[in-house]
C-alpha cells in the first residue's frame, strides 16, 4: 500500500482567497472525536486516523492537499501487511494531479441534509460525510464554507 507524504505540513497558500480557505487550515493538526490527535509518530512509525498532506514539491504538487482516512471510519493505519486500509481525498484545484479529480471537486458546495459530522477536525476544519458515506467523496466544512473533495480510487503518490 502507497502511503503519501508531503513535504511540509503548513505549505502552499496561506491566505483566503476569493472565500477559499488556505491550504494549512487542512494539513493543521487532526483530532479524533475524542479530542486526542488523529496521527501519530514520524516516518514508518507513523499511525494515524485521519492525516492531510501537501504534494511534493518535487513533483510541483505544492497546490494539492492529500486527506488520508484510515477505513473504515475510527480505525488506525499502521504501515504493514496487515495495515488497515485508507482512503484518499483529493484536494486538487489545478490538476496537478488528476483531471478528472480536479472536475469533481467543488470549492463551493452545499452540505447535503443528511450529512453527517464525523467528529475529525482541525483547528478550522471539521470533515464530514455525505450520503455515500465517503464512497466518492468527503465535506470539508470551514467558516468560509463547504468543500466536497473526490475519492482517489487507488492511493497517489509521487516519488
Amino acid at each position: 500500500m502507497l502511503l503519501v507524504t508531503g513535504c511540509s505540513a503548513h505549505g502552499g497558500d496561506q491566505h483566503v482567497t476569493d472565500g477559499v480557505p488556505p491550504t494549512s487550515a487542512f494539513t493543521e493538526v487532526w483530532y479524533a472525536p475524542d479530542g486526542d490527535p488523529a496521527e501519530h509518530g514520524e516516518g514508518r512509525d507513523r499511525t494515524f486516523e485521519v492525516t492531510a498532506r501537501v504534494g511534493a514539491d518535487h513533483c510541483d504538487w505544492q497546490s494539492v492537499v492529500f486527506l488520508s482516512v484510515a477505513w473504515p471510519l475510527g480505525s488506525t493505519y499502521e504501515a504493514g501487511a496487515d495495515a488497515v486500509p485508507f482512503r484518499q481525498y483529493v484536494r486538487d484545484r489545478e490538476g496537478r494531479v488528476s483531471g478528472p479529480l480536479m472536475n469533481d471537486l467543488d470549492l463551493d458546495a452545499r452540505l447535503p441534509d443528511d450529512a453527517a459530522a464525523t467528529g475529525y477536525r482541525t483547528e478550522r476544519v471539521e470533515l464530514w460525510l455525505g450520503p455515500d458515506r465517503g464512497d466518492r467523496h468527503v465535506y470539508m466544512r470551514t467558516e468560509h464554507g463547504v468543500e466536497r473533495w473526490p475519492r482517489a480510487r487507488e492511493p497517489i503518490g509521487c516519488e
